[in-house]
């Protein structure tokens, strides 16, 4: 009856070792390998076609990203500048 006990914390002990020195320990889990990694044949031609849909699709969206940043950019940009503060006209420095 003690012994399952013990031996559930050498078991955690054990643990608690190998997660402290092992060059194979985790704090977060690996990412997972892109879709169609392990797929090691040749694809066919509607995958193909597929693939590059996406690519094109995926590439049309960061074009209009860059487009929305360089207006917003633009916009910024055609802001007014701020006045200075502590300059000629101010009390505090004509004292």
């Amino acid at each position: 009856m003690c012994t399952d006990a013990g031996t559930d914390a050498e078991a955690h002990f054990r643990q608690g070792l190998i997660q402290d020195n092992s060059k194979h320990r985790a704090a977060f889990p690996p990412p997972d390998t892109p879709p169609g990694f392990w797929v090691l044949g040749f694809p066919d031609e509607a995958a193909c076609e597929l693939a590059e849909e996406a690519a094109v699709a995926a590439a049309d969206a960061a074009a209009a990203a860059a487009e929305a940043l360089a207006a917003a950019e633009a916009a910024i940009a055609a802001l007014p500048a701020p006045p200075e503060y502590g300059t000629k006209g101010s009390e505090s420095s004509a004292r």
